[in-house]
């Protein structure tokens, strides 16, 4: 206890006078690539199919660390690829289907991604676009567009292994859709504590909010190293209650 006072009591001048150099270096630095980031945006009105970021994302093999990696094929005519759910980090949307040899496929963010400093550029250049209807309309017009539409709720939701099904914007873009499964799981994130409050934060502000307790390969954030398996279903007509009912079917039978 002694040792732990005398460590915050030590350490907390020098936080406060780091602090207060820091701020008028880091400020402007902050300002300027948030300002280079909204120029970006301006820039890059049109969505990117093909880089040399992509090109070489598009041909890592990474069967090293999963054993086995499912490759979905890719359809000739512009779909909408709904993949189902969201996970941590997609990797079946990635991995099975956006980066894989040849794919030219789009992928739906969050749109706050574009707003961070380089983040927003580097995701412009693989293939990324702002989930919007209005963007996700236009990109359907050049190729088809991976959709994850449990969205960022469905990332909180994860720890309850829970489905977000309030969606309805993916059955009005016109397009046909290619609905695919992720059946394996990478990681484990244990229930916590204000659940409905952070799902109420990602409904509505887009900010998933998941406490960094996230156990994937010997408890780290890397993904466990199970095979990548994915389930490819087939959709007629069906209302949204219907849709949902056959994922639900597919991922808790």
């Amino acid at each position: 206890m002694f040792v732990s006072l005398f460590v915050w009591a030590y350490s907390m001048p020098i936080l406060l006078f780091l602090l207060l150099v820091g701020v008028p270096f880091a400020l402007p630095m902050i300002l300027l690539m948030l300002g280079v980031s909204h120029v970006l945006q301006l820039v890059y009105t049109k969505p990117i199919l093909t880089s040399p970021i992509r090109t070489y994302l598009n041909n890592i093999d990474l069967t090293f660390w999963f054993g086995e990696i499912d490759r979905v094929p890719l359809p000739e005519k512009s779909h909408v690829i709904a993949s189902h759910p969201h996970h941590i980090f997609c990797l079946g949307a990635l991995l099975c289907i956006h980066f894989q040899p040849k794919s030219k496929t789009l992928i739906a963010v969050a749109p706050l991604i574009f707003h961070v400093p380089f983040m927003g550029w580097i995701a412009a250049q693989v293939g990324c676009i702002p989930s919007s209807f209005r963007s996700i309309q236009d990109a359907l017009k050049v190729s088809s567009v991976i959709l994850v539409p449990g969205g960022v709720p469905e990332v909180v939701s994860y720890e309850r292994n829970e489905l977000y099904t309030e969606r309805y914007g993916l059955f009005k873009l016109g397009a046909p859709i290619l609905p695919v499964v992720t059946m394996s799981k990478h990681y484990y994130v244990p229930p916590t504590r204000l659940y409905d409050l952070r799902m109420f934060i990602a409904k509505n502000y887009g900010v998933p909010i998941i406490f960094p307790w996230v156990f994937g390969w010997n408890g780290t954030w890397l993904p466990k190293r199970n095979p990548l398996k994915v389930k490819i279903l087939e959709v007629k007509d069906r209302t949204r209650e219907e849709y949902f009912e056959v994922i639900k079917e597919c991922i808790y039978k």
